[in-house]
């Protein structure tokens, strides 16, 4: 702090000069922190629904990034994909319900008569 202070009121041009450009490297680094939060955000939130509006994030985090360097393009391949197979919820089709298999219960009768009788099969009376 004490430095910043000391290229506040220095009053050379070349000390302002630096002080404004680590403001705007603070500001970028913060910005780059919250998006780069947003962005794993988006992530989890695709990877749970496929069909989640965060794919347009990803999308318009793309096109930000190819104005500030070339990392962005695939961003925005991957943005434009998800924003592509964007459908709305009810088209998602829910699984079926598995059915309970029935059991013959002249079945589970056999079988029980059979248990009792090989439990029983030492006791004669």
């Amino acid at each position: 702090m004490a430095a910043l202070k000391l290229m506040i009121y220095s009053g050379t041009l070349f000390n302002l000069a630096l002080l404004f450009i680590l403001c705007l490297l603070i500001v970028i680094l913060v910005q780059s922190v919250i998006f780069i939060a947003l962005e794993i955000t988006a992530y989890v939130k695709i990877k749970k629904d496929p069909f989640s509006p965060w794919g347009s994030f990803i999308l318009a985090m793309g096109i930000k990034n190819i104005f500030t360097n070339l990392s962005g393009i695939p961003f925005m391949a991957a943005g434009f994909i998800l924003h592509k197979q964007q459908e709305p919820k009810d088209a998602v089709a829910q699984p079926a319900a598995r059915r309970k298999a029935r059991r013959n219960p002249a079945l589970l009768m056999k079988k029980a008569a059979k248990a009792r009788k090989h439990r029983n099969k030492g006791i004669k009376s």
